[in-house]
């Protein structure tokens, strides 16, 4: 709680004399370049991990400026054929500062009293969700969503899915997610705590569907 306290009153004192932080913006470890942040922003990185079936584990590391509420929060999101994102950021509060690496959220694989529709589709902008999949460890919520990938000039592909995900991936769709911009995919996804009724105020923006929708999509094309 104190270290919290600590972090609002740094906060505050920027935004009441205008001072900005610079931080690193890092799509990988090898492409970086300085920013300078909004006054009520920090440093921080976000970690991805995407998982799927038959292919190889594959990390996302991003680095950028995002607002406290985007600090040390993690949650999971799974998609149709077992494959999976888990995600977790981390701040920090001086110039040039690097963000301890954030420590992934381990799901559990026991099954919950949750139940939501999946389906996944490769060039359309929906899917039927003609089965449904019982959720696991702290996936409480369902979601839908579609993606638009570029993959050539003018040439645009969409993919649908749904599935489950943790309520703190939901929350976190709540803010507009400035740590999460680096990735410029369209992508538009609902969560709601039922499996097929939505709620439109749950908006997830680009980068968490988009990470693992880009990775399975590509890996259909090889």
């Amino acid at each position: 709680m104190r270290s919290l306290l600590g972090i609002i009153c740094v906060l505050s004192v920027f935004a009441a004399t205008g001072y900005s932080l610079n931080c690193m913006k890092c799509l990988s470890t090898e492409i970086c370049y300085v920013v300078t942040c909004p006054s009520n922003q920090v440093c921080a990185s976000l970690l991805m991990n995407v998982s799927i079936p038959e292919n190889d584990n594959s990390q996302i590391m991003l680095r950028t400026c995002a607002p406290l509420q985007e600090c040390n929060v993690n949650g999971t999101l799974s998609f149709p054929e077992s494959s999976k994102i888990t995600f977790a950021s981390s701040c920090c509060f001086k110039d040039f500062c690097t963000p301890i690496t954030p420590k992934l959220p381990e799901n559990g694989e026991e099954t919950n009293e949750v139940t939501c529709p999946t389906c996944l589709s490769y060039g359309s902008d929906k899917c039927d969700a003609l089965e449904s999949v019982h959720c696991t460890g702290n996936e409480n919520m369902c979601y839908t969503g579609t993606t638009t990938i570029p993959v050539s000039a003018g040439i645009l592909n969409s993919v649908a899915a749904r599935g489950c995900a943790t309520k703190s991936l939901c929350d976190f769709a709540k803010t507009q997610m400035n740590i999460l911009k680096t990735l410029t995919i369209g992508t538009n996804i609902r969560c709601t705590g039922g499996a097929f009724d939505l709620d439109p105020g749950f908006l997830l923006p680009a980068a968490i569907a988009s990470a693992l929708i880009q990775f399975m999509f590509f890996s259909k094309l090889k």
